[in-house]
């Protein structure tokens, strides 16, 4: 079989078997094509269809003949990796918890996006109290505080 140079019709299918043309994409010389999922991300949501959330299946090549991408999947393996990665210190929890709301690990990420944000929050009440923050700046910063009275109170007045 010789390699397919040319293009490729990208679409996406939902479970009820409705199917959205996306874009067009072409194969090199080795029949290679490149298919950006933040691109047909972008492009559905400009065309008012919500993004890929709604999807099931990418399919590249009329009827997916070229390749399928099971995008449920897909969404379980994301998952997994940015949460291997917030363990490791190197992603958010709360954007975990905000990309992942059904994932398994969403809760967790809550508790953990909520903890660094107290941290966060006591490290800044006590550089007020040294003077090295503004309690202004801190009221700016925080909009919700279990130290927004407190600060007030060093600020002298209310916040907006």
């Amino acid at each position: 079989m010789r390699r397919y140079v040319g293009p490729l019709a990208v679409s996406v299918s939902a479970s009820d078997g409705t199917s959205v043309a996306v874009m067009t994409v072409r194969s090199d010389q080795d029949g290679q094509a490149e298919v950006s999922f933040a691109e047909v991300d972008a492009l559905l949501r400009a065309r008012g269809r919500g993004g890929l959330g709604p999807f099931t299946t990418l399919l590249v090549g009329r009827d997916g003949w070229a390749a399928r991408v099971d995008l449920p999947e897909l969404r379980a393996q994301l998952a997994e990796w940015h949460a291997t990665w917030v363990g490791r210190g190197r992603g958010s929890p709360a954007l975990f918890a905000e990309l992942h709301p059904e994932d398994e690990a969403a809760g967790r990420m809550r508790a953990r996006a909520l903890e660094a944000s107290l941290k966060r929050q006591a490290e800044d009440a006590a550089a007020v109290d040294r003077g090295e923050l503004s309690a202004r700046r801190f009221l700016e910063r925080h909009a919700w505080s279990p130290y927004r009275s407190l600060v007030e109170q060093k600020d002298g007045r209310p916040s907006p």
